[in-house]
């Protein structure tokens, strides 16, 4: 609320969404968030900013290729990618980065490439958020959470946000002991207007809020 100029509902539906990235392994599927704005200056930046002092391993990058997004992955399973500039990457025309970050959306999804002449498995489900102006492909975001950025308000007092306090390692300590005790239910009561996939994207998160 203090960095961020989006509503309230929207800085929930972000909260949850940084638990889940601790805990999404539980579930069959990790919703992408979608941070997007018709303009610049929307705070995208600052909100992925704030998203890396508490995600789940946690991993920015303004311009990324799909071999680095899956051989990171492969590496570390819990990495949480935070991609910013999403607008550049021409996902409209990159098939390759478009399936990877459509895949990733589900438990199993994996790529298979050459590794020393051999063939090897490389998995890509693991949480996303990206940032963007103006919209992303139709099939990415029907696997999104949107997050529809503004520019503040004359009358919001947004602050600077400073990375350096001690709080934020507090607050991430208290969310990774929250992990490893959560009893979570694998089919909380799904909203009536919540069906198919927007069904699938919020389950995870209305199993931390319940």
């Amino acid at each position: 609320e203090r960095h961020i100029a989006i509503t309230s509902e929207e800085r929930l539906a972000v909260a949850l969404w940084i638990l889940h990235t601790y805990i999404y392994e539980r579930y069959r599927e990790t919703p992408r968030l979608a941070l997007l704005s018709p303009v610049n200056g929307c705070g995208k930046t600052t909100l992925l900013s704030l998203l890396e002092l508490l995600v789940h391993y946690g991993r920015s990058a303004a311009n990324v290729t799909p071999a680095v997004i899956y051989h990171q992955i492969d590496r570390n399973p819990q990495t949480t990618w935070l991609i910013d500039e999403g607008d550049n990457l021409e996902l409209h025309r990159n098939a390759i980065i478009r399936a990877v970050l459509n895949m990733g959306h589900t438990r199993g999804a994996s790529v298979w490439r050459m590794n020393k002449g051999e063939p090897h498995e490389m998995r890509v489900f693991a949480p996303l958020a990206i940032a963007a102006i103006g919209a992303l492909p139709f099939p990415l975001l029907r696997r999104s959470i949107t997050i529809n950025m503004q520019r503040p308000g004359r009358d919001q007092e947004i602050e600077r946000l400073n990375d350096a306090g001690t709080h934020w390692d507090a607050s991430r300590e208290q969310i990774e002991k929250w992990a490893m005790t959560c009893a979570l239910e694998p089919e909380p009561k799904i909203p009536s207007q919540l069906r198919h996939r927007a069904a699938d994207n919020w389950r995870a998160l209305l199993a931390i809020a319940d």
